[in-house]
């Protein structure tokens, strides 16, 4: 039975890989920086810690490696220094390892933030596209790929990078969470028509993916995709979520100029006016990424509908409440 390694197993996306390989009858082993669990093989570890991770390889034998430890995106919140110890030599570190001790294949788990922003319908965001991330974070995902890349060239191992859009699905967080509380609370408020397309990314898709590279036969030493849903409209995924929760949502609209005049005031005040700013650049923005690359590796995949996805998610939000 294949032994595999999953790095942020406590996470949203990591726990969510671990339980799919699991059901899938592999033998899964799971890190995390602040739990210990003997029970479910949730083991302790700081990935920054280069000496641990070499003794955790050293310790046990692994058939592959699903790295989804990270400091995740935080507005302000976050040393850019911290980002780079943790998000890239602690890749480094679990790269090297892995390049190391032989380990067969890899997979690295990035964001579609490394480009600094998505394209349109009809002018998708591909993997070739340029690199220009906006923040320490989008930086830091950045060069940790490219720290994987430079540990396992020249190697036999097989190296999968994985580009989702914002992940939602059952336990999301993040920005979609608060759009879903925003709605639940009566306090959602619309800026702009709606109209603009969205690319988001079911987290079971995702794993998914994981589960086929990990069991399916490859012969790509490297492959870099995006992974996204086909896109809706702002307005499809808000209708979608005040459906579910059973709530009216505002018919006032904030017109987009204004909701951009505001932006732009905020980037001058700064502080929580510029985040403020930020948030409302990214509701109006177009952001849509191209998953032809990633439909050409696992066509036995197919995406699940992005109004679908949103709907797990807000039925798994009120189920657990």
């Amino acid at each position: 039975m294949a032994k595999i390694l999953v790095t942020g197993a406590t996470g949203f996306i990591g726990g969510t890989v671990l339980e799919e390989l699991r059901t899938a009858g592999l033998d899964v082993v799971g890190t995390s920086r602040n739990s210990f669990d003997d029970v479910h093989d949730i083991l302790t570890l700081d990935i920054a810690d280069r000496h641990a991770v070499e003794k955790l390889f050293a310790e046990q034998s692994f058939d592959g490696v699903v790295h989804c430890a990270g400091i995740a995106h935080r507005f302000g919140e976050t040393a850019d220094s911290v980002y780079r110890e943790v998000n890239v030599e602690g890749t480094r570190n679990v790269a090297r390892a892995a390049r190391e001790h032989a380990v067969p294949k890899f997979i690295l788990m990035s964001s579609v933030l490394v480009y600094g922003g998505g394209g349109d319908s009809s002018s998708p965001r591909q993997e070739t596209d340029a690199k220009l991330p906006r923040d320490a974070y989008a930086q830091s995902k950045l060069d940790a790929e490219l720290a994987a890349q430079e540990e396992f060239a020249g190697s036999s191992s097989a190296l999968l990078v994985l580009r989702p859009a914002p992940v939602v699905g059952e336990g999301s967080k993040g920005n979609f969470a608060k759009l879903v509380n925003a709605i639940a609370r009566g306090r959602f408020l619309w800026l702009g028509s709606g109209r603009n397309q969205k690319s988001l990314t079911y987290v079971g898709d995702i794993s998914a993916a994981c589960r086929s590279f990990l069991t399916e036969s490859s012969n790509e030493q490297l492959q870099i995709l995006n992974i996204a849903s086909p896109p809706a409209s702002m307005a499809e995924i808000v209708n979608a979520i005040s459906d579910e929760l059973g709530r009216a949502v505002p018919r006032f609209q904030v017109p987009e100029l204004f909701a951009r005049i505001a932006s732009e005031a905020g980037k001058l005040i700064g502080g929580p006016f510029g985040r403020m700013s930020g948030s409302i650049e990214t509701w109006l923005s177009e952001d849509v990424y191209s998953t032809a690359a990633f439909a050409e590796a696992f066509p036995e995949l197919n995406q699940t509908p992005i109004l679908e996805a949103v709907r797990l998610a807000v039925r798994a939000r009120i189920e657990t409440r």
